[in-house]
């Protein structure tokens, strides 16, 4: 939450933080690249502003107005470190349409991409990503579901470029997997999560018969094949069971689980 202090606005903590590391120098870099490149609709001049937060914890002029719908990305991207209730409280103080919008970004621009010119800030926005799932956020409160549709689409998207044979952050995946699962009930019965269900077959078809880019590496690796063993366990959410139990019984040569190890 910012705070108003002698003319200028306070958007993080900065005590005990030291705000021009070396470290941080370069992570201003990648980020401002990052920004000018994938950053649409903001204000001529936000550049000077996202310095003076950087390295400030502050600026001069209502986030808003530097920075419009990317104002609360942008403080959680700068901030020297982020919480879960910092990133919450952060979006909160803002429309959901920042939150939904930023979370368009990183699936369509963002996630799995073969070159990473900013590792950094992709690191940093998983974190944001992975933090805007809590259910205590005020857009997850909300009666469409708010963000929580969106997670099945990137949930839909895992397993897709697991078919092409992507690399990720196994940490990220594995805790949107646990997230999506976890709630999967109540997130497939939002209005907004109609369109991926219909879509999840499209996925869990090559994957179940085999038909993936790379299997020798696909079905060692330990998020995909978690998730193969809780399917053939019997393990999985009753409606995403019942799904793929519906994609594997239309298989003519399906993959089999046979002592931990996938055979195809």
């Amino acid at each position: 939450m910012s705070q108003l202090i002698d003319g200028r606005y306070c958007l993080f903590p900065v005590e005990g933080a030291d705000l021009a590391s070396d470290a941080r120098k370069l992570y201003y870099k990648q980020l401002v690249s990052f920004a000018r490149e994938e950053l649409l609709s903001i204000p001529d001049g936000y550049l000077q502003h996202l310095k003076s937060l950087f390295f400030e914890g502050g600026i001069l002029v209502d986030p808003w107005i530097a920075f419009r719908a990317r104002a609360p990305l942008l403080i959680c991207l700068s901030a020297p470190s982020i919480s879960r209730k910092f990133v919450v409280e952060t979006f909160d103080a803002y429309e959901a349409f920042c939150a939904q919008y930023d979370f368009q970004l990183y699936l369509a621009h963002v996630f799995a991409k073969p070159s990473q010119k900013w590792p950094l800030v992709v690191e940093r926005f998983e974190s944001i990503i992975e933090c805007l799932s809590d259910a205590g956020s005020k857009i997850n409160s909300s009666e469409d579901g708010g963000l929580r549709s969106q997670y099945l689409s990137l949930y839909f998207v895992i397993f897709y470029y697991y078919i092409d044979g992507a690399d990720f952050n196994l940490g990220f995946v594995q805790k949107i997997i646990e997230y999506v699962e976890g709630d999967f009930e109540v997130i497939q019965a939002f209005e907004t999560s109609s369109e991926t269900l219909l879509d999840l077959p499209k996925v869990f078809s090559p994957i179940l018969s085999g038909k993936v880019a790379d299997p020798a590496k696909a079905y060692i690796d330990p998020v995909l094949l978690g998730f193969l063993q809780r399917y053939f366990a019997k393990q999985l959410p009753p409606t995403l069971q019942a799904i793929v139990d519906g994609v594997y019984a239309q298989l003519e040569n399906p993959i089999k689980l046979v002592d931990g190890r996938v055979e195809y």
